[in-house]
């Protein structure tokens, strides 16, 4: 069911990415965010780093990047005719795995503060806000250059046990 991705994956998880990104109107924000480039897919693939949601195909994905002190959750999405069956808690646990097989002591995330689907829903899985520093810091800058704030965004973490 949650696999590494492999090759074949790559061409359909940005249209997996913008069908569940569409949730995003029904709250009113724009549910037309740019899709991920297809280089940052390969550049997972390639690490291991990209776990893919296998229905009889893709039907959805995790994309994440290592970091010395943890993995970061670059993506998450699962397509619409799929919410709401744990299939978003499934790729969140195999992220988790994979940080404490690496050795990493965390997994993080950036993510809209007041979507209910967002962080609510990360908190519910144990992960926490914190002020973001080193290369998060880096990454909310790049994200607000994006335009990604013109709703307000949290960073969060989840500390792993091992």
């Amino acid at each position: 069911m949650i696999r590494v991705a492999r090759p074949g994956d790559l061409a359909v998880l940005g249209p997996v990415e913008h069908d569940a990104a569409t949730r995003y109107a029904e709250i009113g924000l724009p549910g037309d965010f740019a899709c991920l480039p297809l280089t940052l897919l390969e550049e997972g693939a390639r690490a291991g780093l990209l776990f893919v949601l296998d229905l009889e195909g893709p039907a959805g994905f995790a994309l994440c990047q290592a970091y010395a002190d943890g993995l970061h959750l670059r993506e998450l999405d699962v397509v619409r005719a799929h919410q709401g069956r744990g299939y978003g808690t499934l790729l969140l646990d195999r992220v988790a795995r994979e940080a404490l097989d690496r050795g990493l002591p965390r997994v993080t995330l950036t993510t809209f503060r007041d979507v209910p689907f967002n962080a609510p829903w990360y908190v519910s899985r144990g992960f926490r806000v914190l002020e973001p520093t080193g290369w998060l810091a880096a990454i909310r800058a790049e994200e607000r250059e994006a335009g990604l704030d013109a709703w307000p965004r949290v960073a969060m973490e989840r500390v792993l046990a091992g």
